[in-house]
């Protein structure tokens, strides 16, 4: 399958399927191979739903980043014709744009940042640990924001005085599944005003995706259950122990 860069596009990362003296049975095949077997199947809808953004800023500012194809109406049409209607690659011709699915990911990649400010804390991370006394708090009072309380409470015992937190910012090694935006908590009721958010935002240990100007948090870090968040730089000065050490110290204000 011969490929070239589309003419009449000044699209560096734009290629087309080479049809001069072809078949329309050969152009559409090569086509379908693009779309089912080379990962040119991602649409702009589904990466402005993805970043949270809207489909205008997705043609404006990815056609120059990601390697794609464009589907004439020539081509679309011949799709119509020959694909079974219940064939899943049919749906693919009626967009004029496709990306290629792993050079969004290599975009995401090299281009966004993961920055974080805290060290969110499940109950996993002290399941190594003796500590009989919390899970003793825990079933007197069965409230797990108690336990959360007295651990946070811990986390600031353990703050130096002068103390200065440093964010870490590190490229994304894996791909959030889904993420959200600032918006999407305002939408579904969960805040009504921006410092609750933020306050949120750091007492979860939340890390921030930063892409361009977007912010955005990854679904899966929403969905954990912290006990507790650490400020990111304490937590690698406590580190290995972190967990032993703060344990230690909820322990000792059980006591008072």
């Amino acid at each position: 399958m011969k490929i070239n860069r589309e003419v009449g596009y000044n699209e560096p990362k734009l290629l087309k399927v080479e049809g001069k003296g072809k078949t329309r049975d050969f152009i559409l095949g090569h086509y379908i191979e693009l779309i089912e077997h080379s990962g040119y199947n991602l649409t702009i809808d589904e990466i402005s739903n993805y970043l949270r953004c809207s489909y205008n800023w997705v043609a404006e500012n990815m056609m120059n980043e990601i390697w794609h194809i464009r589907v004439n109406s020539r081509v679309g049409e011949m799709a119509v014709k020959e694909l079974d209607s219940d064939n899943p690659t049919r749906d693919f011709f009626y967009k004029r744009v496709l990306f290629n699915r792993d050079d969004f990911y290599r975009y995401m990649k090299e281009n966004a940042w993961y920055i974080q400010s805290s060290k969110c804390f499940l109950i996993s991370d002290f399941a190594k640990y003796e500590w009989s006394e919390l899970i003793k708090e825990l079933e007197e009072h069965k409230n797990f924001n108690e336990v959360s309380k007295l651990m946070q409470r811990a986390v600031e015992a353990l703050i130096p005085r002068y103390f200065t937190n440093k964010p870490i910012k590190k490229k994304l090694k894996t791909i959030p599944e889904k993420l959200w935006s600032q918006k999407d908590f305002f939408e579904n009721g969960s805040f009504q005003y921006k410092p609750q958010f933020y306050r949120f935002v750091e007492t979860r240990g939340l890390g921030k995706i930063i892409l361009g100007n977007f912010v955005r948090y990854d679904q899966k870090e929403l969905e954990e259950q912290c006990l507790c968040s650490m400020p990111i730089t304490l937590y690698e000065n406590l580190y290995p122990n972190a967990a032993k050490t703060l344990l230690k110290q909820a322990k000792e204000l059980l006591k008072t």
